[in-house]
């Protein structure tokens, strides 16, 4: 009988392990709040898909949704819309400045630049630290994508 009970145990254990190579590599669900991409995001909070794929090359777009932590607040994860990428130049409207965004790094800011803590104020983010969320799921009957090609 002891191989019989030991099969439950063995396929839990591989579904834990599968599941942990799946999150770690491919794509993992995370929890999105605040009032900073209003109304991509919902300030009470959505869940996305995070695509973690995107870590080994660093395939990034404009306009790209990401996740990120802050190199100054390790504990506080960040959402923000990819608006420069390295070597880009952007413009600071605030102090009319032009910036080149340095190697390694990118340019991130909110939809809801009234409400947005972001590059504005804190510079570029490095790249590696980034993470494009594929999609939001706001609802169980209702999902968005942010990226059309997906």
């Amino acid at each position: 009988m002891a191989p019989t009970r030991a099969l439950p145990a063995l396929w839990l254990s591989m579904a834990a392990a599968a599941s942990y190579v799946v999150g770690e590599k491919y794509c993992r669900l995370c929890y999105l709040k605040g009032s900073s991409m209003v109304p991509t995001i919902q300030a009470q909070g959505d869940v996305g898909l995070l695509d973690r794929r995107c870590l080994a090359g660093y395939d990034f777009s404009h306009g790209d949704v990401v996740v990120f932590r802050l190199s100054t607040d390790h504990g506080m994860k960040m959402v923000q819309r990819l608006i420069a990428l390295p070597g880009d130049w952007i413009q600071i409207p605030e102090k009319r400045d032009i910036r080149q965004v340095p190697s390694g790094h990118c340019w991130v800011e909110g939809d809801n630049a009234g409400n947005s803590w972001d590059s504005r104020h804190y510079g570029p983010v490095r790249a590696f630290s980034l993470t494009i969320i594929l999609s939001r799921f706001s609802s169980i009957c209702s999902v968005s994508f942010f990226n059309k090609n997906w």
